[in-house]
């Protein structure tokens, strides 16, 4: 392969991270009215090829240094300006070392003050990218806390600050099964000691009603005594208070879905029919929330042999994988509470499948 070279910027890796540490702190500055259409989020690939169009002729391939990347467009520097307006297709790498290439229209090219000559340009993409295939951080996660005390509500939205979440607060047990009821959390964080109902009851409400998301109790002195209590009512860990430090983080980020790409990405012949694969997984989702709160053992063992007949055809073998173990467990009888975790693993499994085309208007 032909080694890029032009549009290199003359610095070593050090000063370009000194480059990019700079604008990153000059975006952050709150005085700056934040008119962004979508999150950015760091993306510092070392090098990455963007081949620039002009009067309609492919020219030859750039090496630029990412910056960050958002829904609706890339930003990087390179040792030489570019006309906005210019068109160019970029060779994103994704977290699984996967190369998609993207459309894209170059909308800024500011020359970075005292820099020598970087430039730093920004590249809008037709049709909005699912970023969580390039960056971890960018999978937005639903976190519930139920607490009676709103200064933990503030407590936990600190402590989880590094983390894309979206956090809904309840104080009592009553509301909090409506809201469990109503959307889907990937992490719900509730008291012992609840108002009226305590959290126990609450606990074993929820997987009564046949709820499968992870729940994690909290609970003062004694710890060992709370700790069983939430476990036996069907949480799935727990964490004492006061906070030990990083036990919330911990637990968030044990519930980040990091996206699912078929190990058949790179064959373009097969991209249509994963897809179809990929799209009909929500419905195969809600088969198996409906059957697991009705206790449908036998529609939670079609649903899973399903899957598991063909997620490995399709490149998905964890998929197929996480239904052997929820057809094991329906084959062995087991009970819901221990039939649930296996659901949760499938569940999140099918949840973090993508589609083989990150933008399919995109040729090759």
């Amino acid at each position: 392969m032909r080694e890029l070279t032009v549009g290199r910027i003359r610095k070593s890796d050090d000063e370009i991270r000194q480059v990019l540490d700079d604008l990153d702190r000059q975006a952050t500055n709150t005085a700056t009215p934040n008119v962004r259409e979508s999150d950015r989020f760091k993306y510092r690939a070392c090098a990455i090829a963007v081949e620039f169009l002009q009067a309609g002729q492919k020219i030859e391939p750039v090496s630029v240094t990412s910056r960050n990347i958002s829904r609706h467009g890339l930003g990087f520097l390179i040792g030489k300006y570019v006309h906005p307006g210019t068109e160019c297709r970029v060779s994103l790498v994704t977290l699984h070392s996967y190369v998609h290439k993207v459309d894209g229209t170059v909308v800024r090219c500011r020359y970075v003050p005292n820099s020598g000559s970087v430039y730093d340009v920004g590249v809008r993409f037709p049709t909005p990218l699912d970023v969580s295939i390039f960056h971890r951080g960018a999978a937005r996660m639903r976190v519930l806390v139920a607490d009676q005390s709103p200064t933990l509500h503030k407590l936990v939205a600190r402590l989880l600050g590094s983390f894309n979440v979206e956090l809904t607060s309840t104080f009592d047990g009553a509301d909090a099964l409506e809201k469990v009821a109503a959307a889907r959390y990937g992490l719900v964080l509730i008291d012992l000691d609840l108002p009226g109902t305590d959290g126990t009851a609450v606990v074993r409400e929820m997987r009564e009603r046949g709820y499968i998301g992870h729940i994690v109790g909290m609970g003062g002195v004694p710890h060992d005594e709370a700790r069983q209590k939430l476990i036996e009512a069907g949480c799935d860990d727990f964490v004492p208070k006061p906070f030990p430090p990083d036990a919330l983080a911990k637990q968030a980020a044990a519930q980040v879905d990091e996206p699912l790409i078929s190990t058949l990405a790179d064959d373009a012949d097969l991209a249509p029919v994963i897809d179809d694969f990929v799209a009909a997984l929500p419905r195969h989702v809600a088969a198996l929330e409906t059957a697991f709160a009705e206790k449908d053992t036998e529609q939670i063992r079609r649903t899973a042999a399903s899957l598991y007949g063909e997620a490995a055809g399709f490149g998905f073998a964890t998929i197929g994988e996480t239904a052997l173990h929820v057809l094991q467990a329906v084959a062995e009888g087991a009970a819901p509470a221990l039939l649930r975790p296996a659901l949760q693993k499938l569940l999140r499994a099918a949840r973090c499948a993508r589609p083989s085309t990150v933008v399919r208007q995109c040729a090759d």
